[in-house]
């Protein structure tokens, strides 16, 4: 048996070279050596280590290669199932704005969420929708950046839209099916989708359900004008706003399909209601109340269709609405009455105005069609639920004759008035009471909320947990149905129980 010096004692000068350099190779690598010469052909690397080879990292996206441009955002979206329009820092919930930057982040069209100027026309609470909601942003364009030129786009091209990306399509594909991008537009480089909106359109929509429609009609035609409409809204102390005034430039109360028709007549010339009543002659048509403004307050919307509900109901005279305005007939320095807010599912932001020439839309065709197969696709979804729930319903409450009458088929559909799944509920059902708006106990007012949330930072900020610093007390309550508990309201009295509840003369 020949040794491995005797195999090496045969070998050219050149074959051991070319020995060594590949010994010291696999040495490094913690390879077995083997004594037999060395092939001219590169040997194939074997299954085994391919598979143990890691996997490298994606190659991070270069966004100084392209230029950035600021556009406008068209968006919808089903509020529903989301915690609001506004992202969280920490992101443990589900909002719009955290799909939004997902998607813009992985769709590489923004670096970061922080760093491409965003903006937001309304910020939409928990469970409220929107049909036109405007934001703001940077995002890169498809041209690469030219060699010592800005990274920015110069204000000359920021209108320009041929060869661009399709931003629709790249959002949409991203984004679940109830958040839709409809288009984008160019916009100037100062444009900031909330400061420069001139006005904000919300809808309610709500069932008949044997409401005083008339009176409703009447009674939001005080909110028109700009009043002080701190009795309508929630404070929110971390503002500190300096003033409660706000200006309603319409509201109005008109059957689904019609809401917009400017044709449509006014309160007291409406002969689709009843002359008595003032009732809808089918207790299953659905009215909108739509109302426009400069701006809004926290919860305004939702607590100004609360009242009306009420007024609906013949729970509250019309002139409940002008009473909350007029502040020289509340205590000095209290706080509103102590009432639930309307139910935040049917409230829509439907539209935002700016200035005409602000926008030039751009949405291809075919996305178009693909975002109205998507939305048809939802709607089917919704209306067998809605079809099954009165499937339910007639099951459950024998039919309505077939000649029936229109206060008959009122109690047929909805057996119980007043206080429906749209108002927030805590009406007047099981045999309660019912306790007018003005005589409920008051909320804290603004200073005194204010303070209250000064001495519950200041606790935080010396480590005191606020909850051991401040058990919840009596005085504490959830009085506007959002879940939360709310440290401005004093307990009401206890409901007494009666057979039956007079309603007041509506007047």
């Amino acid at each position: 048996m020949s040794t491995a010096d005797d195999n090496y004692a045969s070998w050219s000068k050149p074959a051991l070279i070319e020995r060594i350099r590949q010994l010291e190779a696999r040495g490094s690598q913690g390879v077995s050596t083997a004594t037999a010469p060395v092939s001219s052909a590169p040997s194939a690397p074997s299954s085994s280590t391919s598979r143990k080879r890691a996997k490298l990292p994606p190659r991070p996206f270069d966004f100084s290669l392209h230029s950035a441009r600021p556009i406008a955002l068209q968006i919808a979206y089903l509020g529903h199932n989301y915690h609001g329009l506004a992202s969280q820092e920490s992101d443990t919930v589900p909002t719009i704005e955290s799909h939004l930057f997902d998607a813009l982040v992985t769709a590489r069209l923004v670096p970061g969420r922080k760093e491409c100027g965003w903006s937001r026309c309304g910020r939409t609470d928990r469970g409220v929708s929107a049909f036109e909601q405007v934001c703001g942003v940077w995002v890169r364009r498809r041209e690469m950046q030219s060699a010592g030129s800005d990274e920015t786009s110069p204000l000359e091209t920021c209108w320009e839209t041929a060869n661009e990306l399709d931003y629709v399509l790249l959002l949409n594909r991203l984004l679940p099916a109830d958040i839709r991008v409809l288009a984008w537009s160019p916009v100037h480089p100062t444009f900031d989708a909330r400061f420069l909106c001139t006005y904000r359109r919300y809808k309610y929509f709500f069932p008949a359900n044997g409401l005083d429609i008339h009176a409703m009609r009447t009674a939001c035609k005080s909110y028109i004008g700009t009043h002080d409409f701190r009795n309508f809204c929630k404070i929110d102390p971390a503002k500190s706003l300096q003033s409660y005034l706000r200006t309603v430039l319409h509201a109005d109360i008109r059957p689904l399909g019609r809401e917009d028709d400017v044709t449509y007549p006014d309160v007291d010339s409406d002969l689709s209601l009843h002359a008595t009543t003032g009732r809808a002659q089918d207790p299953q048509q659905i009215y909108v109340f739509t109302i426009t403004g400069h701006a809004f307050l926290w919860h305004q919307v939702r607590c100004l269709t609360a009242i009306l509900l009420l007024i609906g109901s013949h729970l509250e005279r019309v002139s409940l609405t002008s009473t909350l305005l007029d502040l020289t007939l509340h205590p000095p320095d209290a706080g509103r009455p102590a009432y639930d807010m309307a139910s935040e599912i049917p409230l829509v932001l439907v539209e935002c105005g700016y200035k005409e020439g602000t926008f030039r839309w751009v949405c291809g065709e075919g996305e178009r069609r693909r975002v109205a197969e998507g939305l048809s696709a939802v709607w089917e979804g919704w209306a067998v639920r809605a079809a099954q729930a009165r499937c339910l319903m007639e099951k459950v409450n024998p039919n309505p004759k077939p000649n029936s009458t229109a206060t008959e088929r009122e109690e047929y559909f909805y057996p119980t008035l007043g206080y429906g799944p749209t108002t927030g509920g805590g009406g007047p059902t099981g045999g309660k009471r019912y306790i007018p708006v003005m005589r409920r106990p008051r909320c804290d007012s603004v200073e005194v909320r204010i303070e209250k949330s000064r001495v519950a930072k200041g606790r935080k900020a010396g480590g005191v947990s606020e909850s051991a610093a401040a058990p919840v007390t009596p005085t504490e309550m959830d009085v506007d149905g959002d879940g939360a508990v709310d440290l401005d309201v004093d307990p009401p009295s206890p409901l007494p129980t009666t057979t039956t509840a007079k309603r007041p003369r509506v007047g």
